[in-house]
This record gives structure tokens, C-alpha cells and sequence, in this order.
């Protein structure tokens, strides 16, 4: 079988989660099948690499600037680039040319924006089997996130219904769509994508490694914040409760980079709050031997956070919100806690049953590792080959 992924970043491009899903799938694919991967190039050439089973070629964006130049732009430039993005023929007809010539058995579609939303209308028209997989909201919001300014947008206004509608009659003929979350796939039938198609909620595969994951013994409870150090990612608000929460009992490690890194840390450092900043991929698991427990305070509507999957394989429980997907991948009581979405006394609550609970702590985690095995990548592709 040949399989043919299409996403708009690839390894070592990346600035979140949906690219590395793409390559984990990519990778597992082509241990017994040919795998072709197209996604952007971020130099305006063409470029080709080809390792045995597995032909990655990177396209030139064909838009004013590239996908991930696109903060710090002005507002007229930014509109003028998304339209573009929607209806970026060029992009399309290169994309066309490659399927034509390559002829994939199965094309999987993923994050498209920085590609072209006419893609789905090529893949149509070459009568290959298609499937999409939704990793946030760029159907529904330019922004992916339905999030402005510390508030998620419930009712769409008529520059997003607009944009909506456009996209939805761009996918409204995918054969099948996988979403790893019901809370977004949810979202997108509700305003009205997808009716024609067959969905399946299907949560990330992970890779499990044989792996021993030693905790150290912590005189304090150790907390992990891991992600982008944005607002939509609630990171203000996880400090701010860490603040009135107030216990020498606990210390809290935020590890990423944003646009707030810099502010934050000048505000909150102190002995119980440090900030490491970017840190390297193959250096993640070593920080987690030193946490008990991951913290994921997103205040916008996660999908399926990466950071859940990647505690749960290093025997770390989780505490998160009660919006979005996140509390989909999580068993009260079990593999972590669940509080309510930006209320300061339900956190500081939670805290303290987890300081009650501090000797269950591994257990859960232990917990949360049996949980995530199911995701496991072969399992995944199986699942996926049966669609």
C-alpha cells in the first residue's frame, strides 16, 4: 500500500503537536508501506528527501510571506494572506501534479493551512481515498483556537460564519473524518461541516518505549507546566493560583517558550517558580523523572493536548481543565484531577487534594501509563487502516 500524508509542517518544523502526530503515523506506515509526505517549505524551493519507504518533498508556500512568519504582520497584510491561503491554487495544482504521479492508495489530510483548502477538492477529483483529521479549529476560526483575548468565542460572529461557511463547503465532501477529541468534532458538526461523511473520534497515537521511568524522592511536590507560554495555553492563570495557593509544600516548573516567557519570568521566578525555557525534545523525559504531577490549565478549548499522552508515558498524572478535550483523556481519581475551568478556588481545591494524595501520586501515574497504552501506535494504525 502507498499512503500519502499532507499537513503544513513536518519535522524539524514544528510548533505544536498536530506535525509530530503526523510524522509518529509516518514513521509506523513505513515500516511495511510506502509513505509519501508533503508539506511546506519554509525557503521557497522545492525540496526532496528520500530515506527507504518513506519520500518527504517540501513545497514552496506560494503566499506573501510563509505560514510560520505570520506573527508581528499587519492586519491588512495577515487578511490578504489568508485569503490566498484558502484559495491557493498554485499550491493545489503542485499538489495535484505529485498525487497524479504518485497515485497513493490512501491520502491523509491534515492541518492544511499554510497549504491550500482547495486540496481536498484535488484529491476529490483524482477519486482517492480520503481522510481528514481535525487537530483544532482552523475550519472554524483563521486562529485555529475560537479564542480572543482571554474569552472563547461561543457564537461566531459574521466574519467567522463567513469564513466558516466557505471552508465547510471546501470539505463538505470528505469521505472520512477523524477527530481526537468528541469535544471538536462535536464543534464542527454543530456548525454544520461535515454531513456527508463518516467520523470517528480517534485520540493521537504515542510511542512506548520499553523504557524504565525512575521518580526521584521530592521533598517538595513538584509540578510541570509544559507548552507554549501564550495566554490561550492558561499559563497567567496557573501562575496566578500557584500565587494565592501559597504553599511551601509545592514548586512548580514551567518549561516552553512564547511571547510571554520573557514578562513572566521577570513577574513570577522565585524559589518555588522556575522557568527553563525551551527545552530540547530528547531532554523532556528526563524532566518528568523529577515531577509528580503535570498541570494543563488551557483556557482556550484544547483538542487533545500532546502534553496529556506524553505524561501518561512517563508515569506522571495530570490536573486540567474542565473545558475543551483534555478531560476526555483523563479518569478522576485514577490517572489525575479535573478542575474548573478558570475558577482560582476549584485549583487551589484540587491542590490540596493533591498534597491529601501525595502517596498515590506514582499510582496514578501508573494508572495513566496502563490508560495510554490503548493509543499505542501499531493499535493506532490498525484502527486506521480499518477506516
Amino acid at each position: 500500500m502507498k499512503y500519502c500524508l499532507i499537513n503544513n509542517l513536518y519535522p524539524p518544523f514544528s510548533i505544536g503537536g498536530a506535525e509530530n502526530i503526523v510524522e509518529i503515523i509516518a514513521n509506523s506506515l513505513s515500516v511495511n508501506d510506502q509513505v509519501l509526505v508533503i508539506t511546506s517549505s519554509n525557503n521557497g524551493d522545492t525540496e526532496f528527501k528520500e530515506i527507504p519507504n518513506l519520500k518527504i518533498i517540501r513545497l514552496p508556500s506560494n503566499n506573501i510571506y510563509h505560514y510560520l512568519d505570520n506573527k508581528d504582520k499587519k492586519i491588512f497584510f495577515k487578511l490578504i494572506w489568508h485569503i490566498k491561503d484558502v484559495f491557493n491554487f498554485k499550491t493545489a495544482s503542485l499538489v495535484k501534479d505529485i498525487l497524479k504521479r504518485e497515485m497513493p492508495d490512501v491520502v491523509m489530510t491534515h492541518n492544511l493551512k499554510g497549504l491550500s483548502y482547495e486540496i481536498p477538492k484535488v484529491i476529490r477529483k483524482l477519486k482517492l481515498k480520503h481522510i481528514h483529521t481535525l487537530h483544532d479549529y482552523q475550519l472554524l476560526d483563521p486562529h485555529g483556537s475560537l479564542h480572543r483575548k482571554g474569552i472563547n468565542i461561543e457564537k461566531l460572529p459574521i466574519s467567522l460564519r463567513v469564513y466558516k461557511n466557505i471552508c465547510s463547503k471546501l470539505f463538505k465532501n470528505i469521505p472520512y473524518i477523524i477527530s481526537p477529541s468528541k469535544f471538536v468534532l462535536d464543534k464542527h458538526l454543530e456548525n454544520g461541516f461535515f454531513k456527508k461523511s463518516k467520523t470517528f473520534v480517534l485520540p493521537n497515537p504515542i510511542v512506548l518505549t520499553d523504557k524504565k521511568h525512575l521518580k526521584k524522592n521530592n521533598e517538595k511536590i513538584k509540578l510541570l507546566y509544559l507548552g507554549q507560554i501564550e495566554e490561550h495555553k492558561g499559563i497567567q492563570f496557573l501562575l496566578e493560583s500557584f500565587i494565592k495557593y501559597n504553599s511551601v509544600d509545592f514548586e512548580l516548573q514551567v518549561v516552553g517558550d512564547g511571547t510571554l516567557l520573557n514578562g513572566l519570568s521577570k513577574k513570577y521566578a522565585s524559589d518555588q517558580i522556575k522557568f527553563l525555557g525551551r527545552v530540547a525534545h530528547e531532554e523532556i523525559n528526563n524532566i518528568f523523572n523529577d515531577i509528580d504531577l503535570t498541570i494543563i490549565p488551557s483556557i482556550w478549548y484544547d483538542n487533545s493536548p500532546t502534553v496529556i499522552y506524553e505524561s501518561y508515558v512517563n508515569n506522571t498524572p495530570v490536573l486540567v481543565s474542565n473545558i475543551g478535550g483534555s478531560k476526555e483523556l483523563v479518569e478522576e481519581g485514577k490517572t489525575g484531577f479535573i478542575y474548573k475551568y478558570n475558577q482560582y478556588s476549584d485549583m487551589c481545591a484540587k491542590l490540596d487534594k493533591i498534597a491529601q494524595n501525595r502517596a498515590d501520586l506514582a499510582k496514578y501515574g501508573a494508572n495513566g501509563y496502563e490508560f495510554i497504552k490503548q493509543f499505542e501506535v501499531s493499535k493506532y494504525i490498525d484502527k486506521l487502516k480499518n477506516i
